[in-house]
């Protein structure tokens, strides 16, 4: 979800996923990540969808995925956006949730700053209870090192990601 021009989905048929569909609300974003998957042979399914709305309807149509991506831009740009930034965070994890099979991972990215890695599993945690589904986190992950985190300047620790299996 949130595919832009389509790394995550490019890797995903890269390393061997027989299907990869790449969701983002950009057209020249997605005729980018067309190009790039032209370029590495690749042919991915690039779908111009709002993901919110896109997720919804693949829910109720009940289809189930064995991985999901979610890399949204950042929902929390300013104090005041804070709860309904974190209420769109819960509300793709939960839909992420109820569609991975049994076994199946989710990976959930942040770029918001003022989500700390703390909250964000916090909102996975409610989004797991919620989808009455079991879930253990693999692995949190924090920003590479050409994006310093400076002491001094805390709105520098912005990237965060949390991979996820489903326990059934």
């Amino acid at each position: 979800m949130f595919c832009y021009q389509g790394v995550w989905t490019l890797c995903a048929l890269r390393e061997g996923a027989m299907e990869a569909i790449g969701v983002d609300g950009s057209g020249p974003a997605l005729e980018r990540a067309r190009r790039n998957a032209e370029a590495n042979g690749l042919d991915p399914i690039l779908e111009e969808a709002n993901a919110f709305d896109w997720m919804r309807e693949a829910s109720d149509r009940g289809e189930r995925f064995g991985g999901i991506v979610l890399d949204p831009p950042p929902f929390v740009k300013s104090k005041e956006d804070l709860e309904k930034g974190l209420g769109a965070y819960k509300e793709l994890s939960l839909r992420a949730m109820k569609m991975l099979e049994p076994g199946g991972w989710l990976f959930v990215a942040s770029c918001s700053q003022r989500v700390s890695p703390e909250a964000l599993l916090d909102i996975l945690r409610q989004a797991a209870a919620d989808a009455r589904r079991s879930v253990r986190v693999l692995e949190e992950t924090a920003q590479p090192a050409d994006h310093p985190i400076l002491l001094e300047i805390p709105e520098t620790r912005y990237l965060k990601g949390v991979l996820l299996e489903a326990r059934g």
